[in-house]
């Protein structure tokens, strides 16, 4: 019978209550043998030992939590599966000002949004439906062999419409906000949502298939952990729910930026507050993926991506005639705007220029007259 020592330090109230267990490398695949353990807010130590008696599978053992049946793994090398977390998108707020290199903004009808003490304040005012929003201008690349996960603080007054409606949200959205995952508070009502080609999909608290959360007016840690096969809500480290895809995806992009929204509609003129803390994403993953080249030797306009992507580098084999360039576009096109590098390959030298640049909306190329060659590294 093997022997399996696991240790588990558990920061105070870093996890709410819920199960951890552990299956042993030897299991039986009918009646596998499972240890189990209730964790607390408070600093635990955890030991399991003698786990599993039927051999079935040797090479196997994995470390499952509970709650959300999230699973690790122990590879037949012994090694333990880990991925760091990379951030993709989502600055702080300070010094009172937003950072438009990062943000975009939007109010209507006289509402504001200021920064205050590290918070973005999102208010409406006393005209019938005036709205205020805010939006990352880049986009976090979805790669399908990790999780991508947004994260955010967020604290909102529970105040009630007086003659209309009231919807404060916040989380994922496409720059044109007609795909989007989110979390919404409406009416006096908590929802979790989903939004595909502009029609929207509400999930009440009372179909909830985790924890149902109370509401306060204090911050609390909002997240949505998504992948190619589901999307999960959770409050405070606590899952609330999970959307599991089966014939159809429940969105048409999983590219997708952070924004945070406040705004009255019919005929609402009330104040109400949303304050956002922070609004991130961040790659459960290395954020460096396997990068694709291209050769390009002759002139023309060359799309090599489509979407956010990162551009490494690009090498220049052969040097151009007087009056020669290379154009690089973060776009789709050459007419859509976007240049972010203009190169003149007459009179630069046979190089590798180093860019590690992301962009947001695809990766463009333009080759005028007889620039020489060069090679496009990217992701």
């Amino acid at each position: 019978m093997n022997f399996i020592l696991i240790i588990l330090f558990l920061i105070p109230n870093a996890y709410s209550a819920g199960v951890i267990e552990i299956w042993g490398d030897e299991y039986s695949v009918l009646s596998p043998t499972k240890k189990q353990v209730t964790v607390t807010g408070d600093r635990e130590l955890v030991v399991y030992s003698d786990i599993g008696s039927t051999v079935s599978n040797p090479n196997y053992t994995a470390i499952t939590d509970g709650v959300n049946n999230s699973v690790a793994y122990v590879s037949p090398i012994q090694e333990l599966k880990v991925m760091e977390s990379s951030r993709l998108v989502g600055t702080t707020f300070n010094n009172g000002f937003f950072d438009y290199n990062f943000w975009s903004t939007g109010t209507v009808n006289g509402a504001t949004i200021e920064i205050i003490e590290g918070k973005a304040v999102l208010k409406t005012s006393t005209t019938a439906d005036s709205t205020s929003h805010i939006h990352s201008l880049r986009a976090a690349r979805f790669v399908l062999s990790n999780a991508n996960e947004f994260c955010s603080v967020v604290r909102f007054t529970t105040s009630m419409p007086s003659t209309g409606t009231n919807e404060r949200y916040w989380g994922l959205a496409d720059i044109y906000d007609t795909e989007e995952i989110f979390f919404k508070y409406k009416n006096g009502a908590f929802y979790v949502g989903i939004k595909r080609a502009g029609v929207e999909t509400l999930i009440s608290t009372n179909s909830f298939n985790g924890i149902v959360p109370s509401m306060d007016e204090n911050y609390h840690i909002y997240s949505i952990v998504y992948t190619a096969m589901l999307i999960r809500f959770y409050k405070d480290n606590v899952l609330l729910h999970t959307i599991t895809t089966t014939d159809t995806s429940h969105v048409s992009t999983l590219d997708f930026q952070t924004s945070a929204h406040n705004y009255n509609s019919d005929g609402e003129d009330g104040i109400h507050y949303l304050y956002v803390k922070a609004l991130v994403i961040s790659r459960l993953g290395e954020i460096i993926t396997m990068p694709k080249k291209k050769h390009i030797n002759a002139a023309g306009t060359y799309i090599l991506k489509l979407g956010p992507g990162v551009l490494h580098s690009i090498i220049t084999n052969e040097l151009g005639a007087v009056n020669t360039s290379i154009e690089v576009y973060d776009s789709t096109s050459a007419v859509n705007g976007g240049l972010f590098a203009d190169i003149d390959t007459y009179k630069t030298t046979i190089a590798t220029l180093n860019y590690k640049a992301p962009f947001d909306k695809g990766l463009t190329i333009v080759g005028t007259g007889l620039f020489g060659n060069i090679t496009v590294i990217y992701e």
